[in-house]
């Protein structure tokens, strides 16, 4: 579908961290067809990143990424 669901509670040092009821998110995403769906790390059934910059970089593809100055 070209859509991406994520979810977790970002820290302020941009760790990503778990979130209660990971498995209804990851329900309502596929329900919606939301794929895929990048979740913080351990959390399994999506793509598994452990920090904001990683899961922007998982969610958008390389040819559409700025490119540093």
């Amino acid at each position: 579908s070209g859509l991406v669901a994520c979810f977790g509670e970002v820290g302020l040092t941009g760790e990503l961290r778990s979130v209660a009821h990971p498995d209804r998110r990851l329900a309502e995403a596929a329900k919606f067809g939301l794929s895929p769906v990048i979740t913080p790390a351990g959390e399994s059934g999506g793509v598994e990143v452990a920090t904001l910059k990683a899961a922007v970089r998982a969610a958008l593809p390389a040819a559409s990424r700025p490119r540093a100055a």
